[in-house]
């Protein structure tokens, strides 16, 4: 999918230096293909953001949900473990 996304970018920018008309200012010319360019980019990494939405930086989803429920299943039962480990693994034994 990466290859297809970046292959895909990369002749979309291709193609903008290809119509480079001499006869227009080149700032113009220029500032179009830097927006092009900063779209493909921004849109590369917001898939590569939402294809790793549990990584660890800002935004990202947390499990705190099941943290608080592991610290109220304590509470109420000491002496009860979870049928997993911390990190997700079933422990062995447990019934899932």
């Amino acid at each position: 999918m990466w290859i297809v996304l970046i292959l895909g970018g990369s002749a979309t920018i291709l193609f903008q230096l290809t119509m480079v008309d001499p006869r227009e200012r080149k700032h113009v010319q220029g500032g179009m293909i830097v927006g092009v360019t900063v779209v493909v980019t921004a849109g590369l990494l917001l898939v590569n953001y939402l294809d790793h939405p549990y990584s660890d930086r800002a935004a990202s989803i947390q499990p705190n949900e099941m943290r608080a429920t592991l610290a109220m299943i304590e509470d109420e039962h000491p002496v009860a473990r979870p049928p997993c480990a911390e990190d997700g693994t079933p422990r062995p034994g447990a019934v899932v």
